[in-house]
């Protein structure tokens, strides 16, 4: 299969820069659909560099750093440890400002909660990630405690698999 002229959507939308003028006028990320024999990717301009995932790697990315932005808000405050977190994980995952942005401002909205992965290896990553940013700024607190138990039951993680991860991950942090 040949490779087609990549058809560029920006993330930005053009028409708020021209609205807002705080907003920059180039998109601080854009995504190119490149057809391949291995299937549909996208290249992703994020932060000043180029990514190549699926738009379905690239959304499983955000939604994780939502999730982490939701539990970092669940005790009510943000640290700055659980900022450092949640400012390294963005970077880990490959995503930028603007979609750093993007999911502070979904975890200081009134809907915002956790949006659970239905596979089973972003199931345990999810819930290592969840572990790490409840313990980021050393106190465990109620609430947060009661959104992983809660996320851990929605996912139906046993009990013998939750004590597991916990010790790994808490056990991986000393």
């Amino acid at each position: 299969m040949a490779t087609t002229a990549p058809d560029v959507t920006c993330l930005a939308s053009a028409t708020a820069a021209k609205r807002n003028s705080h907003v920059d006028a180039e998109p601080k990320c854009c995504r190119a659909k490149v057809s391949t024999p291995a299937g549909d990717r996208q290249s992703f301009h994020v932060g000043g560099k180029l990514c190549d995932m699926s738009e379905q790697e690239f959304s499983d990315r955000v939604r994780q750093l939502r999730n982490l932005v939701v539990m970092a808000f669940a005790d009510g405050s943000l640290g700055e440890r659980e900022v450092d977190f949640v400012a390294q994980r963005c970077h880990e995952l490959g995503l930028g400002e603007a979609e750093l942005s993007q999911a502070i401002r979904y975890g200081l909205g009134d809907d915002a909660a956790l949006e659970l992965p239905t596979e089973g290896p972003q199931r345990e990553a999810l819930l290592v990630d969840l572990i790490k940013m409840m313990a980021a700024d050393g106190v465990l607190d109620e609430n947060e405690k009661r959104l992983f138990a809660l996320a851990a039951a929605k996912m139906e993680v046993g009990a013998e698999r939750l004590n597991q991860l916990l010790d790994e991950t808490l056990g991986s942090m000393d």
